[in-house]
């Protein structure tokens, strides 16, 4: 036989007593956790549209960009499989140099790239002519300063300094001083 109490378990809420702290909690948090959502997704699709309308930083070439250290040059660098990596000596830090292999594999002939205290201040690149005529240009930003020149054969060397670079201070100064006299 069963017996009945009148008084509430305390296994078993009562419907009169107040919802317990975890639920309210939750109610609390819930507004909270998707307002931030919102403003996460927001500030992000913000970021990504920012960025896509930026131009490409000046101090990359061919997955190389400045500042990378000789490891991460010879793993980043696009052409890397169809070349051959050297060191050659330098008497003013680290000299990377990579040389195609053969012409069909990239039109990229050779690339230089020239380090400080392990950091890259230099990218040389001398690619076979293109599909017309490339005009000198040269363009300046806080970081770096790039020079695109058309060679003799109809190739296309590019330069890219850090201004920061105390090797390469003299040529730095000599490109923006020809990219301020340019029309």
């Amino acid at each position: 036989m069963r017996v009945e109490s009148s008084q509430p378990s305390e296994n078993v809420p009562s419907r009169d007593a107040p919802p317990a702290a975890g639920p309210l909690v939750r109610r609390a948090i819930r507004p909270l956790t998707v307002g931030s959502l919102i403003v996460l997704i927001t500030a992000g699709a913000l970021w990504f549209a920012i960025a896509r309308a930026r131009p490409v930083s000046l101090g990359a070439v061919r997955g190389v960009r400045l500042g990378m250290t000789p490891e991460s040059v010879r793993v980043a660098f696009t052409d890397r499989a169809a070349g051959d990596w050297s060191s050659p000596p330098s008497c003013c830090g680290e000299n990377l140099v990579w040389t195609r292999a053969s012409v069909e594999a990239t039109p990229i002939r050779w690339a230089r790239f020239e380090f400080n205290q392990g950091l890259l201040e230099a990218i040389r690149v001398l690619s076979d002519p293109g599909r017309g005529p490339v005009a000198q240009h040269i363009v300046v930003t806080p970081v770096a300063v790039s020079e695109v020149r058309p060679g003799a054969d109809g190739s296309t060397s590019t330069t890219v300094l850090a201004r920061r670079s105390e090797m390469h201070r003299v040529e730095v100064r000599r490109l923006i001083a020809a990219a301020g006299s340019s029309p």
